[in-house]
């Protein structure tokens, strides 16, 4: 009886059987025939043999195939398929496929590394000793000159002159002062001191330097005292006592202090007479018992070239009637030198009950600087019927 042939594996030349679908020496995948033959391998005919023939050494595997392909346990073979003997295809690995950076990619690299290096150059060679601003030597001289500005009492505690100061961020090395000031809010209201347009230093020659660096601009309550260092370029070769201090803005009336120890600032100090002189108007007695004169008032600077006076009543009614006398500004005035003003403010009484005896009011005009003459005038521009009362005095 004919049996059928057997089939061999493709890969180790093993027979193998029909029902075998891997490889009992090398574990390859085994597929029918017909599978074999549609894909990748069509077994050769065979003659047709007896059993006892299958055993013949005509049938035995090659002992070159045996020796190439040892046998080995089928759980230890990784299963492989036809794939296997697929023709190679040529593999890339990542390095093969990086690409060599460009000179843009060079010359951003040089910039970061030059960034990098100055960047520890930085931090390193101060510490180093290297390169590092070293304080030159600073000279002090005591002051204590007290000036009031706008209601603010200024002291100036002392002056300091030095190539540089290294604790200001815009400090000179040819040159520097720095002035120490307390200031002291003497009026009912806060007030703020904007040092860079209020604070100069005037030059041997009248030279006008401004504040350099201000460390504060201080926002002062009433009562409130804050101190501050202002410090101005002033070459070396000038020395602090030769400088002179100059407070105000350019629109105000400015007050000009000599950096020297207790400067005489008596010129802008107020300055009060008694007069107790009187003036008739309206059928009243008024009576002009005090004038003072003051660069500020209620935390307002005089504006340039001006000065506030301010002049103090007692009124009488001798009438059996009350008398209206209507508002100081309608009817008073004061003539300085070639000016004439009307008051800035005033608290006057504009009605007054019959026999009334003393009644207290203030008026507050704007004078020439340089005026010291000066004249009260009681009475309309216009003439109502009434002499014009006036008073003389003279500061």
């Amino acid at each position: 009886m004919a049996q059928a042939s057997p089939r061999y594996c493709p890969r180790c030349g093993a027979e193998t059987d029909l029902r075998q679908r891997f490889c009992a020496r090398c574990g390859l995948s085994i597929k029918s025939p017909a599978e074999r033959a549609q894909q990748i391998y069509s077994p050769r005919p065979q003659p047709a043999v007896d059993d006892a023939d299958m055993f013949s050494p005509q049938y035995q595997a090659a002992p070159a195939f045996q020796e190439r392909f040892p046998a080995q346990p089928l759980d230890n073979r990784p299963i492989q398929d036809e794939d296997d003997f697929a023709p190679s295809q040529p593999r890339y690995s990542a390095r093969s496929r990086r690409r060599r950076p460009g000179w843009v990619g060079l010359l951003l690299l040089a910039l970061a590394l030059l960034l990098i290096l100055g960047v520890a150059l930085y931090f390193i060679l101060p510490l180093l000793g290297i390169g590092k601003a070293t304080q030159a030597s600073i000279s002090t001289s005591d002051l204590q000159t007290t000036i009031n500005y706008a209601g603010t009492d200024i002291l100036l505690q002392n002056v300091q002159q030095a190539n540089n100061f290294l604790d200001d961020p815009a400090t000179r090395s040819d040159g520097m002062v720095r002035l120490h000031v307390q200031a002291t809010n003497k009026g009912k209201n806060s007030t703020t001191l904007i040092y860079p347009n209020i604070a100069h230093v005037l030059l041997p020659g009248g030279k006008e330097v401004p504040v350099l660096y201000a460390s504060s601009n201080p926002t002062l309550a009433a009562g409130e005292t804050q101190v501050s260092n202002l410090d101005f370029a002033v070459p070396a070769s000038i020395k602090a006592d030769q400088l002179v201090f100059r407070l105000g803005a350019s629109t105000e009336a400015r007050m000009d202090i000599p950096l020297k120890m207790h400067a005489d600032v008596g010129q802008y100090a107020p300055k009060s007479i008694d007069l107790n002189k009187d003036a008739g108007y309206l059928s009243l007695d008024y009576q002009l018992t005090q004038a003072s004169t003051q660069w500020s008032l209620d935390g307002q600077q005089a504006p340039k070239g001006m000065r506030y006076l301010t002049l103090t009543f007692k009124v009488n009614n001798p009438l059996t009637q009350s008398v209206i006398a209507g508002s100081p500004f309608d009817y008073m005035q004061v003539k300085a030198g070639a000016m004439t003003t009307q008051p800035q403010q005033a608290d006057m009484p504009v009605t007054l009950a019959a026999h009334v005896q003393n009644q207290a009011g203030t008026a507050v005009f704007l004078v020439p600087q340089d005026a010291n003459a000066m004249t009260l005038l009681l009475g309309t521009k216009d003439g109502d019927g009434f002499d014009p009362g006036t008073v003389d005095f003279t500061f």
